[in-house]
């Protein structure tokens, strides 16, 4: 299955300033804030290493069972059905977790909303699949889109609870949801590939994955509230405002991190978009993927430290950090081991994606840094900066990619690097008008996972060439220098970075480490 494109955390320091211990709808006891943002990283961090672990799994699986082409075709239909996500609820689900008194009615109304436009979705991507399959010259993309476009009123039907556990932090929840959709929706994919369906496995492994999130969205957040049969204009007001910049954004958003599939797709084919797509997949989805998750524990507990510029800014640079440190040596280490990577683990047919996972290695890191903004505009009820920073982004990415994929795949790579290197810098002066972010807390960050990742990589890389001389097996080089990565950056961590990652294994514990060595 293909990824959709976009879209405890915080240390203490965020909430020594308040004293206060929020109360957790849904019949919780009441955490104070700083733990209930660590329960949700837990929770959250929890579900991003299963999901990804599966993604991961079942990409090798499928990769070899199917071909550049279908996955190209996919990655075409999932353009569409991307776009329409941005669609999906007008924009008011994250409204509904900034506005903190949102009422049953107006929950209720909202809910029937999101119904409607599931269903109007529907029927659009179908009356469009004609002008789709003739931009991209693919006739079967018109039943495909047919079939993937029923993900739009099955997501309508559990979206909205889905956000409510989202606003009263129920991470466990989510993530629980998350790893048995994923799971499933995994399991039919393969399957139906095992059996000889082609890229229709991929859409009915995303159906399965979309129905099982809604289904269990729905029973789960049906016993705490349920809609009622009403709908009343009059109380889509204060949400809709909000919405329609946040759908505006989305909308943006979505197609300035799909237009790359698009231009890819129109002038090289589904064969070559299928190269490009596998080279993505392996190095910015993710990142992609733990931004998001990270950002769904960010955003509602900024959002409840809204006016405090001084928590946004602690916030904020305990997320980068974050970030980076979990995906920096990942990315590194991908790309140096990519020549032995790809011939061991999906076969030599797929030579052709190590230039671009080299190249996509600088793209994943401004990807990584770029993404977790979206909390603070939405905390700070600044949907509007949002979208015109997409809009930015959208415009420009259009006309460098167009002109881009006309030279082939690595022009276009390196092309969508500079733009994600432009969008990085512009997005560091925005959080300094906004929130009084210096330029040097941002950097200060991430200099040392950056360093650290650097590092390793490069001992890895002298290893990798080492090995290449004494051993003529791909597969034991791959051992080794995998082996060799994980231990140099481990090493590496205890040296410079230990009293970090002591601090957050006793938070996730539950508990603080005390001066001394003790905890509590």
């Amino acid at each position: 299955m293909i990824s959709f494109r976009g879209t405890g955390i915080l240390s203490r320091k965020i909430f020594q300033a308040s004293g206060k211990r929020p109360h957790c709808n849904m019949n919780d006891q009441p955490l104070s804030l700083r733990m209930q943002a660590v329960h949700g990283v837990k929770w959250t961090g929890t579900s991003a290493l299963s999901t990804t672990a599966l993604n991961y799994a079942r990409l090798v699986v499928l990769i070899h069972l199917l071909s550049p082409r279908d996955f190209g075709l996919m990655g075409m239909v999932m353009v569409v059905v991307g776009l329409g996500q941005s669609f999906s609820d007008l924009g008011i689900s994250f409204a509904i977790i900034w506005k903190q008194d949102a009422t049953s009615e107006q929950l209720s109304t909202l809910y029937w909303l999101n119904i409607m436009a599931g269903v109007a979705l529907f029927g659009i991507v179908i009356a469009i699949s004609p002008l789709v399959s003739a931009f991209f010259h693919e006739p079967r993309l018109t039943n495909l889109m047919f079939w993937a476009a029923f993900i739009f009123p099955i997501t309508a039907i559990g979206q909205q609870f889905g956000i409510l556990l989202q606003k009263n932090l129920r991470f466990g929840k989510l993530a629980k949801v998350e790893i048995a959709s994923a799971l499933v929706g995994s399991a039919v994919a393969i399957i139906a590939a095992f059996l000889g369906q082609g890229v229709y496995s991929l859409i009915w492994g995303q159906l399965t994955t979309t129905a099982c999130t809604a289904l269990l969205y729905t029973y789960m957040g049906w016993r705490k509230w349920h809609p009622r049969l009403m709908f009343k204009p009059s109380n889509l007001q204060g949400f809709i405002s909000f919405g329609l910049y946040q759908m505006g954004e989305r909308l943006v958003n979505t197609f300035a991190f799909n237009v790359d599939y698009i231009v890819v797709g129109h002038f090289s084919g589904p064969g070559p978009l299928g190269i490009y797509m596998l080279a993505w997949q392996l190095m910015v989805a993710p990142s992609v993927k733990l931004n998001a998750v990270m950002t769904r524990v960010a955003f509602p507990v900024f959002a409840k430290k809204q006016t405090d510029d001084l928590a946004l800014q602690r916030g904020y640079v305990e997320l980068l950090k974050m970030l980076a440190v979990l995906t920096f040596p990942v990315l590194v280490l991908v790309g140096v081991t990519a020549p032995v990577f790809v011939p061991v683990v999906f076969g030599p047919k797929w030579n052709a994606v190590i230039p671009l996972i080299q190249i996509f290695v600088l793209l994943g890191l401004f990807r990584s840094l770029s993404h977790p903004i979206g909390s603070i505009l939405l905390a700070k009820g600044r949907a509007d900066i949002s979208f015109k920073l997409s809009l930015a982004l959208a415009t420009v990415s259009s006309v460098a990619f167009w002109f881009a994929a006309q030279h082939g795949l690595y022009v276009m790579a390196w092309t969508e690097v500079a733009v994600a290197a432009l969008f990085f810098f512009g997005i560091m002066e925005i959080l300094r008008k906004l929130i009084g972010l210096k330029h040097s807390s941002y950097l200060r960050a991430v200099a040392k996972p950056t360093l650290l990742a650097v590092a390793a990589g490069g001992a890895t890389y002298g290893c990798y060439r080492i090995l290449r001389v004494l051993i003529d097996s791909n597969l034991w080089v791959f051992v080794g220098v995998i082996v060799f990565g994980g231990l140099c950056y481990a090493l590496l961590v205890a040296v410079f970075e230990r009293q970090y990652f002591l601090k957050y294994f006793w938070l996730f514990l539950g508990r603080e480490k005390k001066e001394g060595g003790s905890s509590a």
